[in-house]
């Protein structure tokens, strides 16, 4: 095309940059769309990845989930199987007539009298009011003895100048809970006998109600009474329920609300405050222990009320006998005690059923007890790791073979059926 003039040209010159402009302008436009468009897509593509991702995890937790869940649940299974077989086999072996007897004690006692020992180390802080207490009861014919195992916090010496009548036990040790209150025993002159935690305060009528509840059927060898915290609206203990063979507090940790107002057999009572008749302690006694020593801590009052149903003696509860229990110096929001507990405590339990579970009792209710003892084991194996508690398999292993021995007298002087026995472990839901 021939341009006429030069104006011409300079005309059709910008009228291709304008066209060219626009034309790049519709470029870049289509350009940022794309990106934009690209952006999106990556964006669905980031989320469709994470989605897979978060799948994918999911699935290994799953995985991860259940191979646990097997592990553990094999692991419990073989735990069960290995230690019961060791348990029965000592159960079984011991499973012979012994001609062991307890030494008569031919001391008398004297009629009514209500001995109430304390175990003492460094209980400055709850001592004075708690013998204040027994001060204050309604009934009168009352002894103390404290067996003291080497306090060091000025609570003998307090104790002597404010109450000369009361007898002291000094031990140079601390010899625990069991030893101090066998020694405290073996002095006691009464009919009765009243093991105390120096943190249980005892209301006025409280020794009064549980010699009334003792007195009922010449059967009855133990009482408790209903023992609240320091609150006075929860509860401690009613007495001790012993089902599947894992003891308990009957109503621990419940708010008292009249629901165990009524008079009612039970198990056996707690150590914290209960009593004993004289005669049922000699008669359970094994080589002069009342408490065994070898629990020393824990357990020590289910050991003594399981010896006590097999010998054909009767626990009940008294509701009108009330103390209330501070539990300052016990496990309470302590976690070394806590673990304590669960390595001591587990051990005894298992220490009690060599020695005190009869064999019948063991077949019968076989599927029963398999079952609680796998769940309990994975309860501290998957569901809440503590290695430290297998500390109490191995205690119990080692001091099973002294166990024979007790296991050997304990069922010879067994005087109450199976039948009776699985009742009270295994109770039948209602």
């Amino acid at each position: 095309m021939k341009l006429r003039s030069i104006d011409e040209a300079t005309f059709l010159l910008s009228r291709v940059e304008h066209i060219t402009i626009i034309k790049n302008k519709e470029n870049i436009e289509r350009y940022f769309s794309k990106i934009k468009m690209t952006r999106r897509q990556i964006k669905k593509e980031k989320r469709w990845i994470r989605a897979g991702l978060r799948i994918t995890l999911n699935y290994l937790r799953l995985i991860i989930h259940f191979t646990r869940i097997f592990f553990y649940g094999i692991s419990s299974i073989l735990i069960f199987s290995v230690f019961w077989f060791f348990l029965l086999s000592v159960m079984i072996c011991s499973n012979f007539r012994s001609r062991e007897e307890n030494k008569k004690n031919n001391q008398k006692y004297i009629n009514g009298l209500v001995s109430i020992t304390i175990v003492n180390w460094n209980g400055k802080k709850y001592l004075k009011k708690c013998i204040g207490c027994i001060k204050m009861q309604t009934y009168k014919s009352i002894e103390i003895i404290i067996s003291d195992n080497g306090s060091t916090d000025g609570s003998l010496e307090q104790i002597e100048k404010s109450h000369p009548d009361i007898k002291i036990i000094r031990n140079n040790t601390n010899l625990g809970f069991s030893k101090g209150h066998n020694i405290a025993i073996r002095k006691a002159r009464g009919e009765y006998t009243l093991p105390l935690n120096f943190d249980v305060f005892m209301t006025e009528n409280f020794v009064e109600e549980l010699v009334k509840a003792i007195n009922k059927d010449k059967n009855i060898g133990s009482v408790s009474g209903k023992l609240l915290l320091e609150d006075k609206k929860t509860i401690d203990s009613t007495g001790i329920i012993f089902h599947n063979m894992f003891p308990k507090d009957r109503g621990e940790n419940e708010i008292d609300n009249g629901q165990f107002n009524s008079i009612t057999h039970i198990f056996g009572p707690c150590g914290a405050a209960p009593l004993y008749k004289r005669e049922m302690l000699e008669d359970i006694k094994y080589e002069n222990e009342y408490f065994d020593e070898d629990f020393n801590l824990y357990v020590e009052d289910v050991d003594l009320a399981w010896r006590a149903q097999l010998s054909g003696w009767n626990s009940l509860y008294a509701p009108l006998a009330v103390a209330y229990h501070e539990r300052g110096v016990t496990r309470k929001g302590n976690t070394e005690r806590l673990k304590q507990y669960e390595i001591i405590g587990y051990r005894n339990r298992y220490l009690a059923i060599i020695k005190n579970l009869p064999l019948g009792v063991f077949w019968n209710n076989f599927k029963q007890i398999a079952k609680k003892e796998m769940m309990f084991i994975g309860s501290f194996t998957y569901a809440n790791w503590r290695p430290y508690r297998f500390y109490s398999y191995i205690g119990t292993i080692t001091l099973a073979g002294k166990f024979v021995k007790k296991r050997k007298y304990i069922q010879n002087k067994k005087r109450v059926g199976n039948r009776y026995i699985s009742s009270l472990l295994f109770p039948k839901k209602r």
